[in-house]
C-alpha cells in the first residue's frame, strides 16, 4: 500500500510588488519560478524558501515554464517579447526576442528543449532553439505557425488557453500538439503533416493540463467546472468538491487506494467555481486545481476523488487591486517524511 500523501503549509513568503501571473515547478522539485504584472521574475529554493534570483523585464510577465532537459526555463511578456533564462553555477543569461505583437499567455517546452510552443491570443508558433555550448550564443527561428480555428460565427474571438505536446518521451518521434481554446475547444495537431487529427468541444476552455503521459487532459469549463478528459475515448470524468467541512492542509489520503484518515465527508456538488487553474502533480497520480474562497482543491486523478482542499489566509480576501503578490510553499510529502 502506497504512503499517505500529507500536504503542509512551509512558508508564506512576500514575493511581488503587484499580482502573480503564472508560476512552474523545476521538474526536480527543487526550485520555482514566478511571474508578475510588476514586470519581475524570481526564482526560489522550494528546501529554503529563499529567493534565489531576480530579473527585470520591461513589461509584465505573463507565462512562464521550465525547459525540460536544460537548466533553465522560458517567460513571455504582455509586450510579446519572449525570454530564454540560462542557469549556471557561474551566471544567470537572459536571451530576449519578439516572439508576437501580441501578449504571450502561454508556452510548452518539448522533452528535448529544442522545439518549444508559445501561444498568444489567436497565434500559435512553434520555434527551433539552437544552443551553441562553445560560443554560448542561443538563436530562435521560426519553424511553423499554426492556422486558428475553422471559424463559422466571426463574433467568436479566437483565443489560445494553452499550448502542449502531447508526447514528451524521448523515444518518441510524434509530433502532436494539443492546443485549447477558450471558445473552439480542444485541437489535436500533427505538425508534420499540419492536420487536425481531432477535436473536442467545449464552451469556454479556461485552461488546460495535460498529464505526463499525454493520456489525460484536466480543463475547467465556461460554467467553471473540473473535468479529465481521456483524450483517446473521449470519456468525460467531473471533479467533484467537498464545500462541508472544509479540511486542512494536513488532511491525509492515500492517493492509490483512496483510504483517508480525516473524519466526515461534508456535502458533494460539482463545483461551481471562478475562473481558476489547474495542473497535473505527483506524476499524473493527482490534480490540482485553484477554486474560490482561497482554496486549493486536490483530486485523485484516475478516480476524480477530492483528496484535500488547501486554505490559504486571510491576505488573500483583500480586494484585488490591493493584494501583493506571496508565494506559499504547501509540501505534499510521505507521512513517514519528506
Amino acid at each position: 500500500m502506497a504512503q499517505p500523501l500529507e500536504y503542509q503549509e512551509r512558508y508564506h513568503q512576500p514575493a511581488h510588488e503587484a499580482s502573480i501571473t503564472c508560476m512552474s515547478l523545476s521538474l526536480d522539485g527543487h526550485r520555482l519560478v514566478t511571474g508578475s504584472t510588476d514586470c519581475t521574475v524570481l526564482m526560489w529554493s522550494v528546501q529554503s524558501g529563499r529567493a534565489l534570483c531576480r530579473m527585470k523585464s520591461h513589461s509584465p510577465v505573463l507565462s512562464v515554464v521550465w525547459l525540460r532537459n536544460s537548466n533553465g526555463f522560458l517567460f513571455g511578456c504582455k509586450n510579446g517579447m519572449m525570454a530564454s533564462v540560462d542557469i549556471s553555477e557561474r551566471f544567470v543569461k537572459t536571451t530576449y526576442f519578439k516572439g508576437h505583437s501580441i501578449p504571450i499567455h502561454c508556452l510548452s517546452p518539448k522533452f528535448n528543449d529544442l522545439f518549444p510552443i508559445s501561444g498568444a491570443m489567436d497565434e500559435v508558433k512553434i520555434w527551433k532553439r539552437e544552443v551553441r555550448a562553445v560560443e554560448q550564443v542561443e538563436s530562435w527561428e521560426l519553424k511553423v505557425k499554426l492556422p486558428p480555428p475553422s471559424v463559422l460565427d466571426l463574433r467568436r474571438v479566437v483565443e489560445v488557453t494553452s499550448v502542449n505536446w502531447q508526447s514528451q518521451d524521448a523515444g518518441t518521434s510524434a509530433s502532436l500538439a494539443i492546443v485549447s481554446y477558450r471558445l473552439h475547444g480542444i485541437l489535436c495537431w500533427d505538425v508534420a503533416g499540419m492536420t487536425v487529427l481531432w477535436q473536442f468541444p467545449i464552451d469556454e476552455c479556461a485552461t488546460l493540463s495535460l498529464s505526463p503521459d499525454g493520456r489525460l487532459a484536466a480543463t475547467v469549463d465556461k460554467t467553471n467546472n473540473f473535468e479529465i478528459r481521456d483524450l483517446k475515448s473521449g470519456a468525460v470524468q467531473s471533479l467533484q468538491v467537498r464545500t462541508k467541512p472544509a479540511v486542512k492542509p494536513h488532511g491525509i489520503r492515500d492517493l492509490k487506494t483512496g483510504d483517508t484518515t480525516s473524519q466526515g465527508e461534508g456535502q458533494i456538488r460539482l463545483s461551481r467555481l471562478p475562473s481558476q487553474r489547474v495542473s497535473f502533480a505527483h506524476e499524473g497520480f493527482a490534480v490540482a486545481g485553484v477554486g474560490g474562497d482561497n482554496k486549493v482543491f486536490v483530486w485523485d486523478a484516475e478516480r476524480g476523488d477530492q483528496l484535500l482542499c488547501l486554505e490559504h489566509g486571510e491576505n488573500f480576501r483583500s480586494r484585488p487591486q490591493k493584494i501583493l503578490g506571496k508565494v506559499t510553499f504547501s509540501c505534499g510529502r510521505q507521512s513517514q517524511g519528506l
